[in-house]
This record gives C-alpha cells, structure tokens and sequence, in this order.
C-alpha cells in the first residue's frame, strides 16, 4: 500500500533543556517517542504518510522550531492533512497560556524562549490547509485552545487537538531509558492495532487510547475537534492480521462500533467519565543547592556595605585627625573587623553561607492536605486544620536572611495546649528557627507557621501550586514580600 501525499507530520521532541536545566529537567521520553511515532506512521501496512513528508526535530531550539513551523503551515496545500506533535515539557503562565518549551527556553523569559499556543493557531489560521492535527504529550497539554471563531467558516474540515492530559495536570514521563512516554506508546499502540472498519479515523484512536490509559491507573487524555465529520489517521485493511489482545500484555483492544456525526459542523469536547478523574497534585523537590539569591531576601538597610561605609570613615578621619599610636590602633582595628566580617555567616558573604547549609526537601499538596518532607521527618496538615496559606519570608534572628517560605495559619488552634511543630522542611542549618517553632509553644490565631522553604519557582508553577491550594483547600494563597 502507498502513503497518501496529502498527509504531512512534523514532529517536535524536546529532552534537555541546557538554559534553565533547575525548572526544566531532563525528559527520557521525547526522543524515542520521536523515532516511534514516526516509524508508526510511516508504517507500509497502517501508515498514511510517506518518510519523505515526515520531519522530525529532536532537541532544537526556539527560532528553529519557529521557522520550521512557520514553513509547514505556510506552504501547505488545501487538500493536505497536517499532523503537528510535540513531547517534551508544557508549561502555563501567569494567565494560564500554553507554552512548548524548546531546548534554550528559559522559563523566566516563556514568550521570547518558548513556543505558545496562541502563536501556532495565528500559523494554523493562516495556513491553506484542509484539516490540521495536533497531538501533545506535555504537562498541562489540555490548556491548549483551539482559538478558532465558531461563528465563522471553517476550511475544510477543521482542526482535531489530542492531548494526553488536562490543563491542570502533568505529564508522565517514560519510566526508563530507551522507553516511549506513556501517551505517545499508547498513541502508537493504537495506530498500529486498534481496530477500524476501514481507515481509522482521529476520534477511534482517541477512543482506543482513552480507553488503555485508563484502565490501570486513570489518567485520561483529551479530544476536541472542530469542524466536520472525522478525518482518517491510519490504514486498516480488510484482510490485515492483526495481534491477538494477549500478545498486547494487559490491556485489551477496543471495538468502535459507534458511527461519527458527519456532516454538521460543531464544537466538541469529550469529556471522560467522572469516575476516571485524576486527581490534581501539586510537588515540587529542591536540591539544596539552588542560588538563595533567587528565594531569598537579603535586608541591605543595615548591611554590611553600610558598616563599611562607617568604619571607612572613622579610618579617614583617624588618620587625619589623630597622630602616632591612636591612628596605628584605627587602622588596626579597620582590618580586623574587616576580616572578621568576611568570615561571619551573617557578613559579607550570607547568600553563601545561606547556600552551603540549605536543605534538600520536597514539597507536596493533594487532596489530603499539605506534606513538607527533609531530613529532619516528614511533616503533613490536612486541609481541616489550614485556615489559610500565604507565602512570605520566614522570620529569623539572623537579620540578613529571609528565606521565602510556604507558611500555614491553623484552624482553631488549641491555645491550652502545647503543640510541638517540625523543622521547617528545608530550614538552612546554623540558621535559629523562628518563635513559632522553637520547642513547645501556644499558638495564637493570628500565628503563620513556615513548613517548607521554596526554593527557585518559576511563574508557571507558582500559578500551578496556588490553583491546587484553590482547589483543594477551597482558600486562596497570599504573598508578602518578594513572590
């Protein structure tokens, strides 16, 4: 069987991430999906594309993704089918905007160093092109809009955005070396062998691929599509052999017996089932060796550039106006203070101080409250004991840090009794904890107790962790100071 030369693929896998390698880690997935997904659709028995319209771009960076993408939508015909797919890591912002992150993207500067949504479906809009595919396998990858104006026309027979998850949860990333991210093996798993009357069409695979992901664990990915009818995404011939459903391990092939709506244009959303929900978990671990200047405050009112600043006066007016052992006796004194400053943790040098005793620690919020894990223990609050959460920097005697931390105000907190509290997760050692965690004290209404120090956080996963506080704790988060 020949390859339909309408069909066109460009795919996008991206796995290191070198410029901002703390809020991007390595993916293992993205390139074997890359070679996988091709080879699925390239396929001689299911594949509807021919190698010679396949692209694969493994681990590039913004403006040549740009300019490639810029090109396949610009010099697509109107009979062309276009499948654009992208692995790798999807992150929101601040206004809940899809971005796909290329190998330079640097999360601090999203719009400059990464692809949106919003400027791929301007490409889509005006490209000539019948039907447009999309399919992503990122975190938040259901955040993608279609951005298409349903009162107006649609060309051809419209756009289909498969995504593997909603825009409020992440992505899975392969679980070994070597292996495909769970979306994208479901993905070809489904091209090769879900079965069809016929061609399968976008809206069988979907099903097919919903119906695996979701019956060991739910995680279940999206459809929505507008325009008209379905359209083709692989061959099935009539007398092709086809696996039995053991030799697919545990999961088993699902018949599509329902026919498609064709023929009325619409707007759908498929919607799984409400038992097959995830739920939304936000975590987050820090190293312990990010740059505190990053999360921290350092108070410069009376630092030490302002102590140098006096004792370089009083240096100056001891040598003029004082003679013989008096100025020697200043002048001594200058460069002792001078070196015992640059040796105290509280001197010169208190971000790397700071840095050289942080603590690695994970953050993580669920359903069941709130948990702050270190060395120190483990420390959860449900949500029944958290009247509110604010993030703000934590109060120490040691006047130039002030960690930003995550800090919880307890419900009706028993003021007859005693409550001991944890280490903050993550507190820096050599660092004296604030008054609301030293041993055994009376907690106040009004009180905040910090239980984990945050560490470097991107604007996406700031907005990521409030959305679930939201969700979950039904109260909003509030900052003080720098966040």
């Amino acid at each position: 069987m020949h390859a339909d030369p309408r069909y066109r693929g460009l795919l996008i896998g991206n796995a290191s991430f070198p410029s901002d390698p703390h809020a991007l880690p390595e993916l293992r997935g993205p390139l074997v999906d890359l070679k996988e997904l091709g080879q699925a659709l390239t396929d001689d028995k299911v594949g509807l594309f021919s190698p010679g319209n396949i692209l694969s771009l493994p681990d590039k960076e913004v403006h040549e993704l740009r300019k490639n993408l810029d090109k396949f939508f610009s010099t697509a015909m109107r009979e062309d089918v276009l499948l654009l797919y992208y692995s790798g890591h999807g992150r929101l912002d601040e206004y809940g905007e899809l971005y796909l992150c290329a190998s330079d993207t640097m999360l601090d500067t999203p719009r400059a160093t990464a692809l949106s949504a919003a400027e791929i479906n301007n490409m889509i809009r005006s490209s000539a092109a019948a039907t447009v595919v999309i399919v992503l396998d990122c975190c938040h990858s259901g955040a993608w809009k279609a951005d298409v104006d349903l009162a107006a026309p649609v060309a051809g027979k419209g756009r289909y955005v498969l995504t593997s998850n909603r825009s409020t949860q992440l992505a899975r990333d392969a679980e070994a070396e070597g292996q495909p991210s769970p979306f994208t093996e479901m993905l070809v798993r489904g091209l090769r062998h879900a079965e069809a009357a016929g061609h399968l069409t976008v809206s069988e695979l979907y099903r097919q691929v919903h119906h695996w992901m979701t019956e060991g664990s739910p995680r279940p990915p999206q459809l929505s599509f507008i325009g008209e009818g379905d359209i083709a995404i692989a061959r099935r011939g009539k007398n092709r052999q086809r696996k039995r459903p053991h030799q697919l391990g545990s999961r088993r092939l699902l018949a599509q017996p329902q026919a498609e709506q064709d023929n009325k244009k619409h707007a759908v959303q498929i919607v799984p089932d409400a038992a097959t929900k995830e739920p939304i978990v936000f975590e987050e671990s820090w190293t312990g060796d990010e740059n505190p200047q990053e999360f921290s405050q350092y108070d410069d009112r009376i630092g030490p550039m302002a102590i140098c600043l006096v004792f370089s006066g009083l240096f100056i007016w001891g040598y003029f106006s004082l003679s013989g052992l008096l100025a020697w006796v200043m002048i001594g004194l200058f460069i002792l203070d001078m070196a015992a400053f640059a040796n105290k943790a509280d001197g010169l040098y208190p971000r790397r101080m700071l840095r050289q005793s942080m603590r690695p620690r994970t953050l993580r919020i669920d359903e069941e409250g709130i948990t702050a894990t270190d060395a120190s223990g483990r420390q959860h609050v449900p949500w029944s004991m958290v009247a509110s959460v604010v993030v703000k920097h934590a109060d120490t005697i040691a006047w130039e840090h002030y960690p930003l931390a995550l800090h919880l105000n307890l419900r009706n907190p028993d003021s007859s009794a005693p409550r001991v509290l944890y280490r903050p997760a993550g507190w820096p050692t050599g660092v004296t904890l604030p008054d609301v965690c030293r041993g055994q004290i009376w907690l106040k209404a009004d009180d905040y107790v910090p239980i984990c120090i945050l560490g470097p956080m991107p604007e996406p996963r700031r907005v990521d962790m409030k959305n679930v506080i939201a969700i979950h704790g039904k109260i909003s988060v509030h900052a003080y100071g720098s966040w």
